[in-house]
């Protein structure tokens, strides 16, 4: 909220919004560089991840703050039911704003308009999937809406490309 982190310089440095940095989705929150929060990472991220994936998951949260899949993946939590996963999920969708999150629905990937809504969205979220959802009718989709192929998004009445 108070300015961009300039991911260039080095040290990390807050700077100034300017015309021109590219940056849709503006946290609310002010950065602070002091700021910590041990129980988070204490009693979420490192009791269920290895250090690896708090990196990973790191990065995962800024490409949809940036609003660009860099690395082209997608990124699945799988653990056991209270593990922390739900917790950490609306935790990444209040940093990023709901505004910028749409659900993943795979088996409506290949219908008529489901591609329009995933348009300005940083974020897709399949929340409690059942274990075959990759194996849906539309999940193959799924390489081209993160590869970034142009697509076809229709909703009711025009066509629309989604970039």
């Amino acid at each position: 909220k108070n300015g961009m982190l300039n991911i260039r310089s080095k040290p990390r440095s807050l700077a100034q919004f300017t015309s021109s940095h590219y940056s849709r989705n503006q946290i609310n929150l002010n950065l602070d560089p002091a700021a910590r929060c041990d129980r988070f990472i204490s009693e979420l991220l490192e009791s269920a991840l290895p250090d690896f994936d708090i990196e990973l998951l790191q990065r995962m949260a800024g490409q949809c703050l940036l609003g660009i899949n860099l690395g082209q993946k997608i990124f699945m939590l799988t653990g056991t039911g209270g593990g922390g996963k739900s917790t950490l999920t609306k935790i990444i969708q209040s940093i990023i704003g709901h505004e910028n999150i749409c659900p993943l629905r795979t088996e409506h990937l290949e219908t008529r308009f489901e591609i329009f809504n995933y348009i300005g969205k940083t974020l897709l979220i399949g929340a409690d999937v059942p274990g075959d959802f990759l194996q849906s009718t539309g999940a193959f989709m799924l390489k081209s809406i993160v590869g970034g192929d142009t697509l076809l998004a229709e909703p009711k009445g025009t066509l629309r490309h989604l970039f």
